[in-house]
């Protein structure tokens, strides 16, 4: 299924230390042990089945990337043609009369973004920040050109909308773009600052949508910090660091790296056994985190830390209750995953699903769409984790 791409080539494209990073000393740092992984019912109170619409334009033949927002889920596909639903699986509108080269068109998506401030639908291109009304009417195209503060050769992978007008630009993950952000205004038609972050480590994760629990950050690049964002000020401030001791990445770990490229990536794909975040988000309390522990996606762990007490659990991905998926969202405390309805059973607890959702599953057919899943995490209390739980 090509929505769980899984290739750790893709995941880390290459590693060059920046500053030490999984240990640190600040007053953020929590470290972080192995422990026994918990099952489905010790960290879901609930699971609920959302089917996507089966009307014709609604049909997903694979999905690229996805946002999900207060009410709607925007998903992106492999030619880049654009979806919009509501939370409720209901479908509104696609991007297909879209894509094109006249004024009202795009040809290539970069990134996309349904605003919750104007109801709208935006897009980065190579040159241009486009805006279509829910529907995928056109409302306005401005050109990055046209700007005198337009980075250089730099090309926009990621839109975070922080009011209406205002827009948080992520350039290409790579040197030597990666490490900057840029606010965009797109009622003034011009970018105001560009900011930067620390990078811990250079080179991509799986973190496609880099903001949670509205301010909460967490970059593309290898980063074990994870920071908020003063909306005012557009400036970053340190929340946590995940500290692994010697199961993480150290200084001399990366150090010790082969020096050609691609011998450093297949030795970080099939070789490397270091604890990798490559997946975070936050919601009020709760962090979680997916990390990498070695080649096989039998070694991806979620890491589930409640970050006022400290305290935290961990859960497989594949276990022998439940297949958990890549996560896409945490809000309100609920995690979002996309997936087939061809294989759903292995991603579901019977025991925790609804009657509404048990009948949906008892009821899939052929001409079924994706399947959006929500698992309500448990208002969990993990001060009963004992030390007798630590694996040595």
């Amino acid at each position: 299924m090509k929505l769980f791409y899984f290739s750790i080539a893709v995941v880390i494209l290459s590693l060059v230390l920046a500053c030490s990073p999984s240990s640190t000393n600040d007053n953020n740092s929590i470290l972080i042990y192995p422990r026994k992984s918990k099952i489905a019912n010790e960290i879901f109170s609930k699971i609920e089945l959302i089917p996507l619409d089966t009307v014709h334009q609604a049909y997903l033949s694979d999905i690229h990337r996805c946002q999900i927002s207060d009410n709607h889920i925007l998903f992106h596909d492999k030619d880049d043609i654009l979806y919009l639903f509501d939370k409720k699986g209901k479908f509104i509108s696609n991007s297909k009369k879209c894509i094109g080269e006249g004024p009202k068109d795009y040809f290539l998506c970069l990134s996309a973004s349904y605003n919750d401030y104007s109801k709208n639908i935006e897009i980065l291109t190579p040159d241009a920040f486009i805006i279509y009304d829910s529907l995928f009417h056109h409302v306005e195209s401005q050109l990055f050109s046209e700007s005198d503060k337009h980075p250089e050769t730099t090309y926009f992978e990621y839109i975070y909308d922080i009011s209406e007008s205002l827009h948080i630009l992520f350039p290409s993950s790579v040197p030597p773009h990666l490490g900057k952000y840029t606010l965009y205004d797109s009622k003034k038609k011009r970018f105001i600052k560009e900011l930067r972050y620390n990078v811990e480590i250079e080179g991509m994760t799986m973190q496609e949508n880099y903001f949670s629990n509205r301010n909460f950050v967490a970059f593309p690049c290898i980063n074990y910090s994870f920071y908020e964002m003063d909306l005012d000020s557009k400036l970053l401030k340190k929340v946590v660091s995940l500290d692994f001791g010697v199961n993480g990445l150290t200084e001399q770990d990366v150090i010790n790296l082969p020096k050609d490229r691609e011998e450093k990536m297949d030795f970080l794909a099939q070789q490397c056994h270091k604890y990798i975040p490559v997946r975070t988000f936050r919601s009020g309390n709760f962090l979680i985190s997916l990390i990498k522990e070695g080649p096989s996606i039998k070694d991806f762990q979620y890491l589930i830390l409640d970050m006022e007490t400290r305290d935290y659990i961990w859960a497989d991905m594949i276990s022998s209750s439940i297949r958990l998926p890549f996560f896409e969202s945490f809000d309100d405390g609920i995690l979002y995953g996309i997936i087939t309805d061809d294989n759903i059973e292995d991603y579901v607890d019977r025991s925790l699903l609804d009657e509404k959702s048990k009948n949906i599953l008892d009821n899939l057919s052929d001409d079924s769409n994706f399947m959006v899943i929500k698992y309500y995490l448990k208002q969990m209390h993990f001060k009963d984790m004992k030390k007798n739980e630590i694996q040595n």
